[in-house]
């Protein structure tokens, strides 16, 4: 939106008003009708475009250093430790996602109630694996509902919202990441892991960075005003080489993929974090926020940053117990 400056307006000239902002229930600025919509501009040429810099820059630098200190910390920290680091990243998430809704929700579940239930999540499984994570999940959905409904002294349907949103969240946050700290225990788990990452890491990167400089063609405007075809293509395709590059690194090591198992699953994971991606920025969308809050500089909230994980990490998880019963 362009207005006049107020030292340009000539005398007895009426000033157009500016046109407001359209803003969501929650009085927070709607990215589906902000200037934000605007598609990335098509350089010509393959050259940089003029907004390289800013987020793209950050963003962009910062992927290779941070992906190199996750690939470290897989290799060489011990199951238990990474299962913490998850339960960390699960219970955060999770305060996230209660900011997220805590505006436009209906006398949202407590704070404190909804990181305890994902911190009981993330122990479940950091001390009993599988079971532990299903009997926790259970546990924690029953005891959000049992504390909310028998606190709550309003007999309607609208009783149902705060704890459907609360267990989703469940399910959608500590419930799925917890999925990497099963992946890692698992015979060959820290390769396995390490190829999710590279291939989610990838396919973010390349998506962002060709979508910013180069994107046309809007994917699915309705859920992601930014995201575009030519982004979406070019995350496929680091995904992909992501997955060669593990393969070549886990050449020699026992339990190593094959070749063409490592591109399929690749692609597969590629495509399913993407998926997560999108159901992240619709989540956005409904609450009337451009990120899930500040916590990373130039990356926004950490379910920005871990969204592409949260649908291909169980998929990975479950694929290798139906192809490797006995891992």
């Amino acid at each position: 939106m362009v207005s006049t400056p107020h030292d340009a307006v000539p005398a007895m000239t009426m000033k157009q008003p500016d046109t407001p902002q359209p803003v969501s229930v929650s009085g927070k600025s709607d990215p589906a009708k902000s200037s934000g919509d605007a598609v990335p501009p098509k350089v010509d040429g393959g050259g940089m475009a003029p907004g390289w810099g800013g987020n793209l820059k950050l963003r962009t630098l910062s992927a290779v250093p941070a992906l190199v200190v996750v690939l470290a910390v897989i290799g060489l920290v011990p199951t238990w430790a990474v299962g913490v680091i998850v339960l960390a990243v699960g219970s955060y998430g999770m305060y996230e996602f209660h900011d997220l809704f805590s505006d436009v929700a209906n006398r949202p579940i407590r704070r404190e109630w909804a990181i305890t239930a994902a911190a009981v999540v993330g122990l479940g499984a950091l001390v009993w694996g599988l079971p532990g994570l299903s009997l926790s999940l259970f546990a924690s959905v029953v005891g959000l509902a049992a504390i909310f409904w028998f606190a709550d002294t309003e007999e309607s349907v609208g009783g149902v919202a705060p704890v459907g949103t609360a267990v989703f969240g469940l399910i959608l946050i500590p419930w799925s990441v917890s999925h990497l700290g099963l992946i890692h225990g698992l015979t060959g788990g820290p390769g396995m892991l390490a190829l999710l990452v590279v291939v989610v890491s990838l396919n973010d990167s390349l998506a962002y960075l060709v979508g910013s400089l180069f994107g046309s063609r809007l994917l699915l405007p309705r859920v992601s005003p930014k995201k575009t075809v030519e982004g979406a293509l070019a995350g496929l395709a680091g995904g992909v080489a992501g997955g060669l590059l593990v393969w070549i690194w886990l050449l020699g090591f026992a339990q190593s993929p094959g070749l063409w198992e490592s591109l399929v699953l690749a692609m597969a994971l590629a495509v399913i974090a993407q998926m997560g991606d999108l159901m992240e920025s619709k989540l956005k969308r409904i609450a009337g926020v451009r990120e899930s809050g500040r916590l990373l500089p130039g990356h926004g909230g950490l379910l920005d940053r871990i969204d592409g994980y949260l649908l291909a990490g169980p998929v990975l998880y479950y694929y290798l117990l139906v192809s490797a019963p006995g891992a």
